[in-house]
């Protein structure tokens, strides 16, 4: 039987897309944000162009449709991708709500989740040898 071909790590959230569970490396979140806004770029590009540059109206009209469905699509993975990668960082998944601060809250959110995995030595519940295998409050750290 010939073995499946594994998911590109960037893709892995649309496999996770209900899973507001465990932990995401910081390589799988911003993976998939990136390819998120590459995507969008790309789609917000061609409805540009074929609205003003080619006079193309209905082309731009699918364009602007196939970016809302996208968006859609992305919006529950990329939150839980966020949810899974504050866990990663020690954080509960609340923090997402820091976003809803006007000015500054984007900016907390995105260091929060620039930060290297963590583990708290004296968390409650956890022993000394959970912390050396790298296990925190939310699971064992991902194997991807």
């Amino acid at each position: 039987m010939p073995k499946a071909k594994p998911t590109p790590i960037f893709l892995v959230p649309y496999q996770r897309y209900f899973d507001f569970q465990g932990r995401s490396r910081r390589w799988e979140f911003w993976g998939f944000y990136f390819f998120v806004l590459g995507v969008s770029l790309g789609l917000i590009a061609t409805a540009l162009a074929t609205c003003h540059v080619f006079n193309l109206p209905l082309v731009c009209a699918m364009a602007a449709l196939m970016l809302a469905v996208f968006w859609l699509a992305s919006a529950i993975p990329m939150v839980a991708a966020t949810v899974r990668r504050l866990h990663d960082a020690d954080y509960s998944g609340f923090w997402i709500f820091v976003e809803c601060v006007p000015l500054i809250g984007w900016l907390v959110l995105v260091i929060m989740l620039l930060l290297p995995p963590a583990v708290r030595v004296n968390a409650p519940g956890l022993t000394d040898k959970d912390a050396k295998a790298g296990i925190n409050r939310f699971g064992p750290p991902p194997k991807i």
